[in-house]
C-alpha cells in the first residue's frame, strides 16, 4: 500500500501552534509588563530621594541660621511655642526668627517660614512680615511631601521628618539641625 504525500497543514496543528503562540506571546507580555513597573517603582524613589536631598539643601542652612523657632502650627491648627522634648509634631508650619538684639533694626533682615500645603503636596519657603504672618508669595522647596514633622531632642537639636510619596512609593528621611536659641 502506498502512502499518500501530505499537501499543506492539518486542522489540528493549526490550532495547537495557535495555542503555543499564544502562550509565549502571554508570557512575554507579562515579563515586559512587571519590568516595565518595576523599572516605574525605580524612577520614581530616585525622584522622591533627590527631592529629599534638594528640600534638606534648603531646611538645613535656614534652620541652622536661624535664632531660635518663633513657634509651630500643628496639621490641626494648634499653634505651639514651646516644643516638648521627644515629642513629635505634625505639622504644616514652622516659623524660624532671624532677629535678636543685635539686628533686631536691620529692616533687610526678615523672618522666614517652612510651610507644608497639604492639598497641592507642596513645601515653600515663605518672608514673614514683622507681626509673624506669611507674606504673600514664597518659593517652592519641594514636591509630593506626605507630611512632615518636628521634634525637639534637646535644648539645641530639633529633628526634622520628611515623608514623600509617589505613586504609593514612601520615602522618609530625618534631618538633625541645630538651633542656637539665642535670647532675643
Amino acid at each position: 500500500m502506498r502512502q499518500k504525500k501530505r499537501k499543506g497543514y492539518i486542522l489540528l496543528e493549526v490550532i495547537i501552534s495557535v495555542f503555543i503562540m499564544s502562550i509565549i506571546v502571554t508570557c512575554l507580555y507579562n515579563i515586559i509588563s512587571v519590568s516595565s513597573k518595576a523599572n516605574k517603582n525605580i524612577e520614581d524613589r530616585i525622584e522622591l530621594s533627590q527631592q529629599l536631598e534638594e528640600i534638606s539643601s534648603q531646611i538645613r542652612p535656614l534652620v541652622e541660621e536661624c535664632v531660635n523657632i518663633i513657634n509651630i502650627t500643628t496639621v490641626d491648627r494648634n499653634v505651639i511655642q514651646d516644643l516638648e522634648y521627644g515629642k513629635v509634631y505634625n505639622v504644616s508650619s514652622i516659623k524660624l526668627n532671624f532677629k535678636n538684639d543685635e539686628n533686631k533694626n536691620n529692616l533687610t533682615l526678615k523672618n522666614r517660614e517652612i510651610s507644608y500645603k497639604k492639598v497641592s503636596k507642596k513645601l515653600f519657603i515663605n518672608t514673614l512680615y514683622a507681626n509673624n504672618s506669611s507674606e504673600s508669595g514664597g518659593y517652592e522647596i519641594g514636591d509630593y511631601v506626605k507630611s512632615i514633622s518636628i521634634k525637639k531632642e534637646n535644648s539645641n537639636i530639633i529633628c526634622i521628618i520628611l515623608n514623600l510619596e509617589k505613586n504609593n512609593i514612601e520615602v522618609e528621611k530625618s534631618i538633625k539641625l541645630y538651633v542656637r536659641y539665642d535670647n532675643t
